[in-house]
């Protein structure tokens, strides 16, 4: 199942971090397991349900790989209180409390897990689900959207992320380290076509972006949301790491709008 984009040279860089401590579980907050069918040796993902409101869409929050949902959850939590939306955060193998090894292939399958364990919630209690990717988890999003069909996505929201992916890693790979190089880029460039993916999107997208990021400048939101017909934000401050945090006022607020919009639900039925 590994592709040349999977090794260590790779996959050492994108995703960081130990794997942490057992995911909270308490009367609004409990831990899942997305199992990968021993597809990657003993990598399973991980993720964190947070109940914020009752009868609420879900927002699927997929993080880049260098940021864990236990670390995540706190902030979470409080955007989905006021949101009014429940949260489910993902942890990637090798990341939090997900099992590694970790590589791109692994990770986009845990995105896909997710997205599958959210489609297939009593409708109830999941009517609908909004997906946001952050980072490198904005290509996780796309692939999520377009492997897992299912009516009930609403949106999908893709902040800070690469348009194309050689691109965005070329300055973080040490490619003297990596196993022919050209095969890695080619199956890049094969697996992860978010022109190709976004090219008649069937659901609205929405794309915020900082003004400013060395690692993937904003000519990569501008790309996407050209791709997907969708609408562009232009954010102020911060980089990939820190976005949500430097511009809360108006990212909650292209949140709040887009979720009114595309999400919301009326009691027995769609708005």
């Amino acid at each position: 199942m590994n592709k040349p984009f999977d090794q260590a040279a790779i996959s050492d860089v994108l995703f960081g971090g130990e794997c942490g401590p057992p995911l909270p579980s308490t009367d609004r907050e409990h831990p899942v397991d997305f199992d990968l069918e021993g597809k990657f040796g003993e990598a399973t993902g991980a993720g964190l349900y947070i109940n914020c409101a009752a009868h609420a869409p879900a927002l699927l929050v997929l993080l880049s790989g260098q940021d864990a949902a236990a670390g995540q959850a706190a902030f979470w939590d409080r955007w989905g209180t006021e949101l009014r939306v429940d949260i489910l955060i993902v942890d990637y193998p090798g990341v939090g409390a997900a099992v590694g090894p970790p590589s791109l292939s692994a990770a986009r399958a845990t995105a896909r897990e997710a997205l599958d364990y959210l489609c297939n919630r009593p409708s109830e209690e999941v009517p609908g689900v909004v997906i946001l990717g952050r980072g490198l988890g904005a290509a996780f999003a796309v692939d999520a959207l377009i492997n897992v069909p299912s009516g009930r996505v609403r949106g999908l929201i893709l902040e800070t992320g690469p348009a194309d992916l050689v691109t965005a890693f070329e300055r973080r790979i040490d490619w003297s380290r990596v196993d022919d190089p050209e095969a890695v880029k080619k199956s890049l460039r094969e697996d992860f076509n978010l022109r190709d993916m976004l090219t008649g999107l069937q659901v609205p997208l929405l794309v915020l972006h900082p003004q400013q990021d060395a690692a993937i400048p904003l000519q990569h939101g501008e790309s996407l949301a050209q791709w997907g017909g969708g609408d562009l934000t232009i954010l102020g401050r911060g980089n990939r790491d820190d976005v949500p945090g430097l511009n809360e006022a108006e990212y909650r607020k292209r949140l709040h709008k887009f979720l009114d919009e595309h999400a919301r639900f009326e009691e027995g039925g769609d708005t």
